[in-house]
């Protein structure tokens, strides 16, 4: 998503929430047991922003940059 002016970045984190107790041991089984998913999504701009006290932005330059599948994408 976006403003319409930069893209937002984000990381979406989901969690299976299995119909037995502990995880099946095969991917079948697994497929078989899975109920759904608890999800929670992050904007990382907020998310580092609000990880860093407002005294060390205020104090150090910070770039956090993604060089996932070797590319170099600022995050914040």
């Amino acid at each position: 998503g976006g403003n319409g002016t930069a893209p937002i970045v984000g990381v979406t984190m989901r969690l299976p929430v299995y119909a037995t107790r502990r995880p099946p041991a095969s991917d079948a089984a697994r497929r078989a047991a899975l109920d759904g998913s608890v999800v929670a999504s992050f904007r990382l701009d907020a998310l580092i922003a609000n990880a860093l006290p407002a005294t060390a932005r205020d104090v150090f330059r910070v770039r956090v940059i993604d060089v996932t599948e070797g590319g170099a994408q600022v995050l914040y």
